[in-house]
């Protein structure tokens, strides 16, 4: 069974959290201070990059999204030989 990307981000999150709580509530803030600006980016872009803008912003909500629902992955049983 292969591991999903969206999977693995979420298991780094999950160490990252618990390695150093303070440091990655500080990266969150810091991540949904970035979103604001790329939703005010969009709001303010020309017709012909508001698309664009959009997709930046859908991209930025998701990785927030994920990062604010870190889990660890199941543990890989060993291979048979």
């Amino acid at each position: 069974m292969s591991i999903q990307p969206v999977d693995r981000l979420k298991h780094y999150a999950f160490i990252l959290r618990n390695a150093d709580h303070e440091a990655y509530k500080a990266f969150m803030e810091a991540l949904e201070a970035y979103n604001l600006d790329a939703m005010r980016n969009m709001v303010q872009a020309p017709p012909d990059q508001v698309l664009k803008m959009q997709g930046r912003a859908e991209q930025v909500c998701d990785l927030i999204f994920h990062l604010n629902s870190p889990k660890q992955l199941p543990q890989q049983k060993p291979a048979a030989s």
